[in-house]
């Protein structure tokens, strides 16, 4: 197993995994040329923050005081904005945790960046274990009270990077509901059960067998773009298993994150013309996001987990995706 990071965005460029002569070995959809991730586009293995998702208005209310973050997806906040840390310059270095190979990346956000109060210190440990698995740790502080909520954004396919579609991947998610949103994927507050809809993942189920004939529910993102309430936090349990029977690839993630956004890359053939690693676009439904973290819009939903970061007070977060080959 081989892992190429960049400090750009601290984005995981590529993930080669032992294959057959009929898959290639590279499981991250993004860029061959490093240059081409400083231009507009879809996230492709950065990490994301300092608030992955959507705020409402991109309206913070702390202690009272009233905070207005970049609107950069229609009248909302995503993604921390357009100066988040997905294409903030990280400070790399290699290190060795356990004997196993590791690389720390680190970089600041200045107060006021897209709105947010505080200056920001983030750091990511990206580690690949003997066991064969890439462990992600998260690392974080404020000089003022804020908000905060890191995820990872790779692209996974694991039929290839260049494999076109979902094709044979079976994917389980243990999680019992879904946060509802409306039309803009806001949420409602409400979390809705998944038992008997589309959303239903629980015992497993081949994605493109639910994205063939998309059934209303799914049709206004045209896949999935939901973010699910686990059911575990728990290290050694499994959060989600995606699995592709003909290359005997099996992908698990674990967590101590209470959400798991999916996502079936449903727009990337608008990735604004850039060409991918094989030398043409990634295709609708050409790959898959498992983005760990917390819940979208969570400072306007009290009942949510807390994203509220104090001054001077850590952040952690670990995200593990362990691989079978």
């Amino acid at each position: 197993m081989r892992a190429v990071i960049l400090n750009y965005g601290a984005t995981l460029q590529k993930l080669f995994l032992p294959g057959t002569s009929a898959y290639t070995s590279d499981i991250v959809c993004g860029y061959q040329d490093p240059q081409d991730y400083r231009r507009p586009h879809p996230y492709h293995g950065a990490v994301v923050g300092p608030y992955a998702n959507r705020i409402a208005g991109g309206e913070l209310l702390i202690h009272g005081r009233r905070y207005q973050l970049t609107q950069n997806e229609n009248n909302h906040h995503i993604h921390g904005g357009p100066h988040g840390l997905h294409c903030s310059l990280w400070k790399g270095d290699a290190d060795l945790i356990d004997g196993d190979p590791a690389v720390l990346l680190s970089t600041t956000l200045s107060d006021g960046v897209d709105g947010y109060p505080g200056e920001l210190y983030i750091e990511v440990h990206y580690r690949l274990t003997d066991d064969g698995a890439l462990d992600i740790k998260y690392g974080a502080h404020s000089t003022l009270d804020t908000v905060i909520n890191l995820t990872h954004h790779a692209y996974w396919n694991l039929a290839g990077h260049d494999a076109e579609t979902l094709a044979n991947h079976h994917l389980q998610i243990m999680a019992d509901a879904i946060t509802e949103v409306d039309d803009e994927r806001i949420p409602s507050g409400i979390l809705s059960q998944v038992a008997d809809s589309p959303f239903d993942f629980r015992d497993g189920n081949l994605i493109m067998d639910r994205l063939s004939a998309l059934p209303d529910e799914l049709r206004r993102d045209h896949g999935y773009d939901c973010n699910y309430v686990l059911s575990t936090r728990h290290m050694d349990e499994p959060a989600a298993i995606l699995s592709h029977a003909p290359s005997g690839r099996v992908m698990t993630v674990y967590t101590d994150e209470p959400g798991l956004q999916l996502y079936t890359a449903n727009h990337l053939p608008g990735d604004d013309g850039q060409l991918a690693k094989h030398g043409r676009p990634y295709q609708k439904h050409g790959a898959i996001c498992l983005e760990t973290q917390h819940f979208p819009d969570s400072p306007h939903h009290p009942h949510f987990p807390s994203t509220f970061l104090a001054a001077r007070e850590e952040f952690a977060s670990w995200t593990r995706y362990a691989f079978e080959w």
